[in-house]
């Protein structure tokens, strides 16, 4: 469990009715030209990739970092992964708007893919761990914050269900490992940011993103400075990252979904 009823700069972490509480306020991640930026390439590319020196780090996210990144030596093996070589968690919160603070609160996590997106899954519900403790820190709610403002349609000012994927790679010679699923996809979810947090001496592991037809190549690139990001438009295009053939990828993918009032 994140921590509970602890307060670090600009954030509040508490409980309600068993769930956890964020209250978020402070600077932007993110300047807003660079926000508006990505919702441009969003809205028109169906991508867009922020290099590490986009986000506006101060003095604290620079404590937070080394723990974040640190938390992927705590997961434990992906259930749904045979070879042994994913380990994963994860998180599903919901993100309510109150004025120009967000709030999110965090809610029961399971992750379901349909037979269509997912085949090798065959649409059930997957179950992973939560997210160790040790991965929420005043940074990881500032990340979600500043990437929702790069997000189109308003998405800053609505309500949002999001989804943490903590997915660590490690590969040996002969044993690669590999995404779920393989291959060119959509994921379901309008929006996807891949956050690269980590790599050791890593070969494979490309980032590919094409066009619904699968003709056009818009990009085929690895992510190799941390904090390098990834955001797919999911409606627009298809995606996919290249086994890891050797090495070590630690990424955070972070979906986000607006809600739809009756």
């Amino acid at each position: 469990m994140p921590p509970q009823a602890t307060r670090a700069g600009s954030t509040r972490i508490s409980t309600f009715r068993g769930h956890l509480v964020h209250r978020f306020r402070g600077m932007p991640l993110i300047s807003p030209a660079r926000a508006n930026r990505a919702r441009r390439e969003l809205r028109e590319k169906g991508l867009t990739r922020l290099e590490a020196h986009a986000f506006d780090l101060d003095a604290m996210d620079g404590k937070d970092l080394p723990a974040l990144i640190g938390s992927f030596d705590e997961l434990r093996r992906d259930p749904y992964d045979p070879k042994g070589t994913r380990f994963r968690a994860h998180a599903e919160l919901s993100l309510e708007v109150n004025g120009e603070n967000p709030i999110f609160v965090a809610g029961p996590s399971a992750y379901r893919q349909t037979t269509e997106l997912n085949p090798g899954e065959e649409g059930k519900v997957r179950t992973f761990d939560a997210l160790p403790e040790s991965a929420w820190h005043r940074f990881t709610w500032r990340l979600m914050d500043g990437l929702i403002r790069c997000l189109p349609d308003d998405s800053a000012a609505r309500s949002h269900r999001v989804q943490i994927h903590q997915i660590s790679y490690r590969a040996t010679l002969g044993t690669p490992s590999v995404s779920s699923p393989i291959g060119l996809h959509r994921d379901g979810e309008p929006y996807t940011a891949v956050v690269l947090m980590r790599t050791e001496d890593l070969r494979g592991g490309q980032s590919v993103v094409t066009s619904l037809d699968e003709r056009d190549c818009l990009l085929a690139h690895t992510l190799m400075q941390p904090l390098e990001v990834l955001i797919i438009n999911d409606v627009l295009v298809k995606h996919q990252v290249t086994p890891v053939e050797l090495g070590r990828r630690d990424v955070l993918l972070i979906d986000f979904t607006p809600k739809v009032c009756a």
